[in-house]
């Protein structure tokens, strides 16, 4: 530790300063960290008012983000898939004039500012991100307000594994992160508030990669959150394609707004369009992410009823026999009362339909449809919420392989698992 001081009046005699110091601290570095620390503290007199002016010259270095996590997870604070095999450096600078407001000659608050780079990378990920960080903190150092603005130069990550034949999996946000103002503003006694904002920092910088994504996910966003306004922002998807099951859905845009209407949900916009034999079916999905409204328009033009024929078997309703045109009639009536939605259109399209039935008056249906090499899946209720998925495989002449996935009976938003194996004899 070093410190150098000049002790005695200065300056003119409307500032006059009385103290005067540097203060270091000689590198500690180890295989894991690099921390210099250095500051500042000037104390003198303006216009007959104790100021006292802190400046802040430190630096810390993570040089593996892999140790950081081993020493996170000793303390059983865990990183996230997949952010948990990623591995680099994280650099933060402090290197900013600490400032202070004064109240009846008393410092009231005291604030300052650190920038934060992000650089890590996996075999088939990364992350660039830079990140600008301002910390005030009251009096008694028993409330603090941090403003953050991250700017993501380059964000690649691997997807986890999604079988869109088994729903559309549920996202469930840490209890402890309050999203609406309301409930930051009760929270008048946390000591941390925190407003963050991020975008990105040219188009395609974030790139989700996937199986079913070709070449992959193109993001462009502009998110905040803040405790007065609550989230907002922006998340808009770039083209790219859906290939699953040998079927194409083509992705030309998607727009998601993060402003919470009054009924809990979020608005959303997308065009998406199918290329079939002799027709390009083109939908355009607008309303919100519990209840998109779907339209679909067609080249050359074709009605409704025959772009969903053209969308599940390639062929206009009078070019199908009495039980696919059955078929595509009850699709339809689903697709009316809202209950099959933009993903179980789809599926649908790519998935050879053995059998559907709907149910107008519970608005449930079931269908079963093939997924080749002799398996057969069953599909009840909606893709979009609730799901019961059975998949059935015959592997001898009287040997049955099953596999379902249901809601559990005690409790709606658990799913309970079950594999059967099945003999047959049929007299």
């Amino acid at each position: 530790v070093g410190a150098l001081a000049t002790i005695g009046p200065s300056g003119s005699q409307s500032v006059r300063k009385i103290f005067d110091m540097d203060i270091s601290v000689t590198s500690v570095r180890n295989r894991l960290f690099d921390i210099d620390l250095g500051g500042n503290l000037k104390v003198g007199l303006e216009n007959g008012q104790w100021k006292i002016e802190p400046v802040i010259n430190s630096q810390l270095i993570v040089h593996s983000f892999q140790g950081l996590r081993r020493i996170l997870d000793a303390k059983n604070v865990l990183i996230p898939a997949p952010l948990n095999i990623l591995d680099g450096t994280i650099v933060l600078n402090a290197k900013a004039p600490v400032q202070v407001d004064y109240k009846d000659d008393i410092a009231s608050a005291f604030s300052s500012a650190c920038d934060i780079s992000v650089d890590l990378a996996s075999a088939n990920q990364k992350v660039n991100i830079k990140t600008a960080a301002a910390l005030k903190a009251d009096q008694g150092f028993t409330r603090f307000f941090i403003d953050v603005k991250a700017v993501i130069d380059r964000l690649e990550l691997q997807l986890p594994p999604f079988q869109p034949i088994a729903g559309v999996p549920k996202f469930v946000r840490d209890s402890r992160i309050l999203l609406k103002p309301a409930q930051l503003l009760k929270a008048h006694h946390a000591s941390i508030v925190v407003n963050l904002s991020a975008e990105t920092s040219s188009p395609g910088a974030v790139k989700l990669y996937s199986p079913l994504a070709s070449p992959f996910v193109p993001l462009d966003f502009k998110i905040s959150q803040s405790a007065s306004l609550g989230a907002g922002g922006v998340i808009q998807v770039e083209p790219f394609k859906i290939v699953y099951l040998h079927r194409t859905l083509a992705v030309d845009s998607v727009h998601l707004s993060l402003k919470e209407t009054s009924s809990h949900d979020y608005p959303l916009t997308g065009d998406f369009h199918v290329d079939q034999t002799n027709y390009k079916v083109m939908i355009h999905v607008a309303g919100t992410t519990r209840d998109p409204q779907i339209q679909l328009t067609s080249v050359p033009y074709l009605e409704r009823n025959d772009i969903i024929s053209v969308l599940l078997y390639d062929r206009t309703t009078d070019e199908l026999g009495s039980g696919d045109a059955e078929t595509a009639g009850s699709v339809q009536a689903a697709m009316a009362d809202h209950a099959i939605g933009l993903l179980g259109l789809w599926l649908f399209a790519a998935t050879p339909i053995k059998s559907f039935t709907y149910n107008p008056l519970t608005k449930v249906y079931s269908a079963t449809v093939s997924l080749g090499n002799g398996v057969v899946a069953g599909v009840g209720t909606d893709w979009e919420q609730s799901t019961m998925l059975e998949v059935r495989k015959r592997i001898s002449q009287r040997w049955v392989v099953m596999a379902s996935w249901s809601p559990s009976q005690e409790d709606p938003d658990r799913k309970v698992g079950k594999l059967t194996l099945q003999w047959e004899r049929r007299f």
